[in-house]
């Protein structure tokens, strides 16, 4: 394609080379190099992570992370990718992820579906799960969850597939309200939020139970994470453990807020520790909702 001209221009064209061609080349080197330029920091703009991907020094350390689109592996990615670690992210909806980094492959898998979930393994990897329901509510309702049991169908399908394939390590996330088991039928419409949201979601909680009992019957070497309420805001490295063997128990203080940050943090840390293999980690702060404290029943519902 031809482009036009306009006239200032071509003037100035027409001057440079009437003062000989040497000039003419080395005006056109230094605009040559100049583009060149231009190229490279346009490619650094639109690629920051795959540029900042070759400052990372390999760790050597695979994960498969499965339920890859979800909040905390949101986290978990880049913070993994930080450390140098390799990650394949598994997802229903891997084109959601967004982040592009030559350590980072994703794939599509369900874990209804043992044959995407053996595709993505190889053996060598640790396999994390962040697979768990979504609540259904509105501003003004708890809509019941219903029967289910993905997590406890997909967590027996992981486990499988890591059998045939090799894999040892699996870390997944429960949830701290696990540990409440409502027997007292539906509360009152006038009852607290947080009792009418725990009793829509009564079925879930029971399916992470039962997840939890597959996971410890496995004979792989595993960790299993229950976060109270998660939100999106920087990591303050201000987590408490409640630690036991086998989950039994109302151990973990409600209601306390957490970060997907330092869940993702801790989340990484098992993936090369042994300290908590085999444990349960009821995983809480001191921090809670406006108006309460941790010395109110509106905090620590135990």
């Amino acid at each position: 394609m031809i482009h036009s001209l306009d006239v200032p221009a071509m003037q100035s064209f027409q001057t440079m080379t009437a003062r000989g061609p040497n000039f003419a080349r080395n005006i056109g080197r230094i605009i040559g190099r100049a583009i060149v330029v231009a190229i490279a920091l346009a490619a650094m703009l639109r690629a920051p992570e795959i540029a900042a991907a070759d400052e990372v020094k390999a760790s050597g350390v695979k994960l498969v992370l499965i339920g890859a689109t979800s909040r905390t592996a949101g986290e978990i990615i880049p913070q993994a990718l930080a450390l140098g670690h390799q990650v394949v992210g598994v997802a229903r909806r891997p084109e959601e992820i967004t982040l592009k980094n030559n350590q980072l492959r994703t794939m599509k898998g369900d874990v209804l579906d043992i044959a995407s979930l053996e595709a993505a393994l190889h053996g060598d990897e640790v396999v994390i799960s962040m697979v768990g329901p979504a609540p259904i509510m509105s501003a003004t309702e708890f809509k019941d969850f219903g029967p289910t049991n993905l997590m406890s169908q997909g967590t027996a399908n992981i486990i499988q597939a890591m059998k045939k394939k090799g894999n040892k390590r699996l870390i997944v996330a429960s949830s701290s309200l696990a540990e409440i088991v409502m027997v007292d039928g539906p509360p009152p419409a006038d009852a607290p939020p947080h009792v009418r949201y725990m009793w829509s979601m009564r079925t879930a909680y029971q399916d992470e139970r039962d997840m939890e009992a597959v996971v410890r019957v496995s004979g792989l070497d595993t960790v299993i994470l229950r976060p109270g309420f998660i939100v999106s805001s920087p990591a303050r490295h201000d987590l408490q453990l409640a630690i036991t063997d086998q989950g039994r128990g109302n151990l973990t203080p409600k209601r306390t807020i957490i970060t997907y940050a330092d869940l993702a943090e801790l989340t990484l840390k098992q993936v090369v520790s042994n300290e908590y293999i085999g444990k349960t980690i009821g995983i809480y702060s001191n921090v809670c909702p406006k108006g309460t404290t941790l010395e109110t029943s509106g905090c620590v519902n135990r």
